[in-house]
């Protein structure tokens, strides 16, 4: 005797009842088994990019089911809303995207101020650097008389021209002066540019000239400064965790038993 059983609006004969001879429990059991097969794909139907087995332990682990998605956000029915990614590496992109976002709206200020000083994610600009270099060897030279002018070229080992009057003193003429004079001031702004390309503007003001105190650097030459967003963001992430950027209900991961990864938004 047939015994239906309707499954989403559609009668599924699972074989006989309990009624039949000992001689047929065999073949029962082997329908039970297709129609717990059957249950199971039912409760296991995928959504979004999340599979069955993924939203089913995710509906267990909020405890209510998944009403509607929006990417990788997953509305539920109790209110609860969820991001959910199949790995970390996609966890991770979405967090860099949201601090991209976040960057755009209100720019450096989103993140504490005295973290961003202590890291090493601002670097001036190739065309700063050059300006800045340039600028320090102009004022390196300026109002020099032609004796401190020969003293600083020696001091960068820059080869000088000998011409001696009749009583063997070597003398230059004021031409002669001027060249040297710009010479000293490229070789000093190719020694700033150095600096400033590999050990930064901040050490080149407080460290190397003294110009200030490093706990007023930022205050006057965070302007000259610019963001690697880049490192920032990956750095962020390297120290609070994805978790820190995506579960803004409290700041934690969660994950389910198939290594799928879950962060609460609200």
């Amino acid at each position: 005797m047939a015994n239906w059983k309707t499954i989403n609006g559609k009668k599924v004969n699972i074989g006989a009842n309990n009624h039949h001879s000992h001689g047929k429990d065999e073949r029962f059991h082997v329908k039970k088994k297709s129609f717990d097969k059957i249950v199971d794909e039912v409760k296991l139907k995928p959504i979004g990019s999340i599979s069955g087995e993924t939203r089913k332990d995710a509906e267990e682990k909020v405890g209510s089911k998944i009403e509607s998605h929006h990417g990788n956000m997953y509305e539920f029915e109790n209110g609860e809303e969820w991001l959910i990614f199949n790995n970390e590496s996609d966890a991770r992109k979405e967090a860099l995207e949201y601090m991209e976002n976040l960057y755009d709206d209100i720019g450096i200020d989103g993140w504490n101020k005295d973290w961003v000083d202590n890291l090493d994610v601002m670097d001036m600009s190739e065309t700063d650097i050059r300006l800045w270099a340039s600028e320090d060897g102009d004022r390196f030279v300026e109002d020099r008389d032609a004796n401190e002018i020969l003293d600083m070229a020696e001091d960068f080992d820059i080869e000088l021209p000998k011409e001696y009057d009749d009583k063997e003193n070597e003398i230059y003429s004021d031409d002669q002066i001027e060249d040297i004079r710009q010479q000293v001031a490229e070789a000093r702004s190719d020694y700033v540019k150095d600096i400033l390309k590999n050990r930064g503007l901040r050490y080149y003001v407080v460290e190397e000239e003294g110009l200030t105190r490093d706990e007023d650097f930022m205050e006057e030459y965070g302007k000259w400064l610019h963001v690697d967003k880049d490192r920032l963001f990956n750095a962020s992430i390297d120290e609070d965790g994805i978790a820190h950027t995506l579960a803004g209900y409290d700041g934690k991961e969660v994950e389910l038993p198939n290594g799928k990864l879950m962060y609460r938004h609200n």
